[in-house]
């Protein structure tokens, strides 16, 4: 459960505009105050998300563990809502953390309108490190060690905590985000230290609020006993993702190239942190198995409508026991742009190109490849010189070659060559082809699947008899084939391609070209 779907920057008591006070109050154009606003919140939460209530006298918790085989344990936190105490945008306190028990609203709330939002960070960052400042409480921190403890103990391969904000220290340029894990400095501190002093492995942290990609080793930060560049030291790693469609904090559409010069600057000084990205939307899968978890990022091509239209920016892996990425960090291999345009929302330009070039083809010369007729027709007039012909130089000439122009013994323009005629036609055929054939497959499998529906149930109120292993013989026969030694065999994939292409282009000159506008025609189909 992120802020979002209770309030702005919400905290245990409050959020960025209101609380329990008079004045907190009044934000509310019902007039109701937060903590009944929260509560209705919750419940809608809980009626809407396919999720149980972990225990039925506390509708606030949400934290729990999902135990999955001996591969992992999958242990969800809460670091938004009920446990936490002020961030710097819901409230403020005095300059003793340890007072806000002691303080009465009207006097935090004070507090908090005395200063902007930058003296408010700046205050944050002063007390982060206060033993009793804490993201989660302690009773969801106790719970969570002896999860951790309790995992390993059953000998669970992999631990993976999912939670709402960025764990890893992230020093942005000298400021950090005091509204994630770096404004609680403290109880992120003694989470390392209970995974390094019990020497709990195969820790993985997901994360996400802050609208941008980074992965992570996991280290206590500053520590000099972790090797950035082997990862030996760490006791795991962190995974974080970006939004779906909200803007980035690198700014809204930067360019990834742009992005990418602002992940390498803040990977530079962030020891732990080993990839940054900040211009894609999108999300990452987890692939986890007893050996390896891997973490493969997506972004989107398009975020203005709902699709599926997505490519890998990243994938990482993680070695069981090893506790780091596995070196090179992604493979080596830096942010992977998109390959291509998207096919489907650039057809009407494609066919536009393609039909101009069939259009305008006619009155275009040809252009030839011969490299003879290149020699005598280009490239000597450019450099102005002429050559007799070959017959009239012997051996004992050759240094003495007299240069005398006679363009009647050029010879002539060679029979093959390159037509943009045909190059046209047979791209636009080919893409034809391809769009008829998706189509078609699409109607026959509709068709075919419809009447196989409509024998099942005929057959189920005992209206036919359908004899399927009769028809399975038919279709054995009809399309398996049989190698030299008699045996039948179904075709392969290779060999159905090859035996379309043969039908589909036989005596039909421009096979290059209608091939490549079959690929092209099958895709945007």
């Amino acid at each position: 459960m992120d802020h979002c779907l209770v309030a702005d920057q919400a905290w245990k008591a409050g959020t960025a505009d209101s609380n329990d006070t008079a004045v907190g109050c009044s934000f509310s154009p019902s007039g109701a105050c937060f903590t009944d606003r929260k509560l209705a919140a919750v419940r809608a939460y809980h009626e809407w998300m396919p999720i149980r209530e972990v225990v039925p006298d506390d509708k606030l918790r949400i934290w729990r563990n999902f135990q999955i085989g001996k591969l992992l344990d999958l242990t969800m936190l809460d670091t938004r809502e009920s446990p936490r105490i002020f961030s710097y945008e819901a409230g403020l306190t005095s300059d003793k953390d340890n007072m806000i028990a002691t303080l009465p609203m009207s006097t935090i709330t004070q507090c908090f309108e005395a200063l902007d939002l930058i003296e408010s960070k700046k205050v944050i960052n002063s007390i982060a490190d206060f033993k009793n400042r804490s993201l989660m409480g302690a009773a969801q921190e106790q719970w969570l060690s002896d999860t951790l403890s309790e995992s390993k103990k059953r000998k669970a391969v992999w631990r993976v905590i999912g939670q709402q904000v960025v764990f890893s220290q992230l020093n942005e340029g000298g400021s950090f985000d005091v509204d994630a894990w770096d404004g609680y400095r403290a109880n992120r501190a003694r989470i390392l230290d209970h995974l390094y002093q019990n020497k709990i492995s195969n820790t993985v942290i997901l994360a996400g609020d802050s609208h941008a990609n980074w992965v992570s080793d996991l280290a206590h930060p500053n520590d000099t006993s972790y090797d950035p560049v082997t990862g030996e030291g760490a006791i795991g790693v962190e995974f974080a993702g970006t939004a779906v469609t909200s803007t980035s904090p690198f700014g809204a559409n930067i360019a990834p190239a742009a992005a990418d010069v602002e992940s390498a600057e803040l990977v530079r000084i962030n020891t732990e942190l080993q990839w940054s990205e900040g211009s894609f939307r999108g999300f990452f899968l987890l692939t986890i198995d007893s050996e390896t978890l891997n973490a493969t990022y997506y972004g989107m091509n398009n975020i203005t409508f709902a699709n599926l239209d997505g490519f890998p920016t990243a994938q990482f892996n993680v070695k069981n026991g090893q506790n780091r990425l596995s070196r090179p960090v992604a493979g080596g291999v830096s942010l992977v742009q998109p390959a291509s345009p998207v096919w489907k929302s650039h057809a009407p330009l494609l066919f536009a190109v393609a039909g101009a070039g069939l259009g305008l083809s006619a009155s275009v010369q040809r252009i030839y490849c011969d490299g003879t007729y290149v020699l005598y027709n280009a490239i000597l007039p450019l450099l102005k010189l002429e050559v007799a012909p070959a017959a009239a130089v012997t051996p004992e000439e050759t240094q003495h070659v007299t240069i005398t122009p006679n363009p009647h013994d050029y010879p002539p323009p060679p029979v093959s060559s390159v037509s943009l005629y045909q190059l046209s036609f047979g791209t636009v055929t080919g893409i034809c082809a391809g769009v008829f054939i998706k189509k078609g497959a699409k109607a026959a499998a509709w068709f075919l699947g419809g009447i196989f529906v409509l024998l099942q149930y005929l057959s189920s109120v005992s209206l036919v008899r359908v004899d399927w292993k009769r028809l399975a013989t038919r279709f054995e026969n009809a399309f398996h084939i049989q190698d030299v030694n008699g045996v039948s065999h179904p075709p392969s994939i290779l060999v159905l391609w090859k035996g379309l292409l043969d039908f589909l282009t036989a005596d039909f000159q421009p096979r290059a070209s209608f091939i490549a506008g079959l690929v092209l025609g099958l895709r945007i189909g």
